[in-house]
């Protein structure tokens, strides 16, 4: 059978041609392959010759971010090996592909470059906090209910009948359930607002543009409008701060558009710094920002000003993903903001939050009338240590049955005589402020035995940050999760860095106060005529019309026809149908 050994050795001598020609082919497939692929691999991967050096891994978080299967345990997360991703991504984005995914290419390749025409341009940094940015810094009824709205018969009408029917339940109270309805509902709105202003800033290459060319972004452009059509000049106001804090909160290096620096310029004394030991008495130093009295420029010791640092830095706190209690001083990447004193302005009337709305005149005042008005500084200390123990006994009551309110107390080493000979007559609280930036603040006041004062008032602009805070105890209450549901740690990667407000020292007498007993101190009311220092209605309205040039409109226009043709070219892959559908 010799022709059929010379058969099959014939048939195997061109099978293996075949198969080594196939081989050789395919090898010069992937050469070019390869090719083609290198640039668009640099572009968008790691290296020219693989999208991605590590396996990718996918987080199996639920919406809690806990395991529903044993809540004390993380998910677990799905591992995909790298080559299958870089196989993939070969076979996506690859130009000689004839299903469309050339076209995706080249919307990469048009992504790619707008976005660094955008660098260029903007900087690297000018988009860092756009989203944030663009939310609304008032929540409704968050911090009190209002009565019914006579303009919405029917809401109103609905909401009432729904606390009364509540309220039937024996040992309801009417006020808690109006206050509660009020404040779920208006957390709901904010959230809804929130959502889609930062869809629409990611979406919307203006929007996009607008922040990083301005600081601004169209979203809070419409909430100053909204506020400058209520005749709100103080809530328009806050509402240009907060955009201006989130930014740097956030990181952002760009362009200030002279439309945000000139409210910004009276809102604070400075322009915001890192905060280090030291800085804020450094600052005051320089500036010179020292409080008046008479027309008199009183300074004040290095002592005083490390004693209200100290204060300051310790007093704010805020909980880091485990839930500890973080110090600012102790914080890393810290932000100080000087603010100005706000008499007679729109950015926050500090000076009436603490010196004729602090909730101390009377109690000094009977201290001082006592030893007919020239106390020593013993019997000044004596007097106010009595008062301060009653408040303390006040504060520590369960916060139902105080309203959520607190009394002033002597602060730390004050409260022994050695401190107060040592340190002065230091009295501190924290209070809801009368800012819309400002959630909660905290007053330090040092009396002295002549009856002078001096204040300073400090918040941490914390707005955000106190809600995924709250959501994370709860959720760590229950499961015993370390992290609760993760939301601290992911925010910290959106606002990396604290911020903190605080005034200089301010100066009053409490003799000159004796009229404010029994009050609250005025209220903050619009400022319609020109104030020196006041933000005016027409520097608002400028903020809200402020606009991009047409290169940076351009520019992000770019990355949307990029991001559509990609789009575009996966739904060629993906999905097929008619051309509506693609599109």
């Amino acid at each position: 059978m010799k022709w059929l050994d010379r058969f099959t050795q014939s048939y195997n001598n061109y099978a293996s041609r075949r198969y080594e020609a196939r081989v050789a082919a395919a090898e010069k497939a992937n050469i070019a392959l390869d090719a083609e692929m290198r640039p668009v691999r640099a572009a968008l991967g790691d290296s020219p010759e693989e999208f991605t050096k590590e396996d990718f891994i996918v987080p199996r978080a639920s919406v809690l971010g806990m395991n529903m299967s044993n809540p004390q345990e993380q998910m677990p997360d799905q591992r995909i090996p790298k080559d299958l991703v870089n196989a993939g991504f070969d076979t996506l984005f690859a130009p000689s592909n004839a299903l469309g995914v050339g076209l995706v290419t080249k919307g990469v390749n048009r992504v790619s470059q707008a976005a660094k025409e955008a660098i260029d341009y903007f900087g690297p940094a000018a988009g860092k906090g756009g989203v944030t940015a663009s939310m609304p810094n008032y929540i409704d009824n968050y911090y009190g209910p209002t009565p019914p709205d006579p303009d919405k018969p029917i809401r109103s009408a609905i909401g009432t009948g729904t606390d009364r029917a509540i309220s039937a339940i024996p040992g309801v109270d009417p006020e808690k359930v109006r206050a509660t309805r009020q404040k779920v509902l208006g957390m709901y709105n904010w959230g809804r607002r929130s959502v889609t202003e930062g869809i629409e800033y990611l979406l919307d290459p203006q929007a996009r543009a607008t922040y990083k060319e301005m600081g601004i972004t169209p979203g809070s452009q419409r909430h100053v409008s909204r506020a400058l059509a209520d005749d709100a000049i103080h809530k328009a106001t806050a509402q240009v701060q907060y955009t201006s804090h989130i930014g740097r909160q956030a990181g952002r290096e760009g362009p200030i558009a002279k439309q945000v620096q000139t409210i910004m310029d009276k809102s604070g004394v400075t322009d915001y710094f890192a905060y280090t030991d030291g800085s804020y008495a450094s600052a005051i130093k320089e500036g010179k920002f020292y409080p008046t009295s008479g027309g008199r420029k009183s300074n004040m010791s290095a002592g005083d000003l490390k004693y209200i640092e100290e204060h300051f830095g310790t007093v704010w706190k805020t909980p880091d993903p485990k839930g500890n209690r973080v110090e600012f001083k102790d914080d890393e990447g810290t932000i100080l903001l000087i603010k100005a004193p706000g008499i007679g302005t729109q950015t926050g009337d500090h000076y009436n939050d603490i010196i004729q709305a602090g909730g101390y005149v009377g109690d000094l005042y009977k201290a001082f009338t006592k030893h007919d008005g020239k106390p020593s500084l013993e019997q000044l200390w004596t007097e106010l240590k009595k008062a301060s123990d009653k408040n303390a006994e006040f504060n520590a009551l369960p916060k139902s049955e105080r309203n959520g309110k607190t009394k002033w107390t002597l602060k730390g080493d004050s409260s022994t005589l050695e401190g107060a000979k040592e340190n002065g007559i230091w009295i501190t609280d924290s209070k809801s402020g009368r800012a819309y930036t400002e959630g909660g603040i905290n007053f330090l006041v040092k009396v002295q035995p002549n009856g002078n004062i001096f204040a300073v008032m400090s918040d941490e602009h914390n707005f955000l940050e106190s809600i995924p805070a709250k959501i994370d105890e709860g959720v760590r209450r229950v499961t015993g999760r370390e992290e609760g549901a993760s939301l601290i740690s992911q925010f910290e990667k959106i606002l990396p860095h604290r911020l903190v407000a605080v005034t200089p020292p301010m100066q009053a007498n409490i003799f000159k106060l004796r009229k404010q007993l029994g009050t609250e101190g005025p209220q903050i009311s619009n400022v319609k005529a020109a104030q020196e220092g006041a933000v005016k209605r027409e520097e608002l309205q400028a903020f809200v019309d402020a606009r991009p040039s047409e290169r940076g409109m351009l520019i992000e226009q770019q990355r949307n026809r990029g991001a559509a043709e990609v789009l575009g070219g996966v739904g060629m892959l993906t999905s097929g149908g008619n051309r509506e559908e693609q599109r």
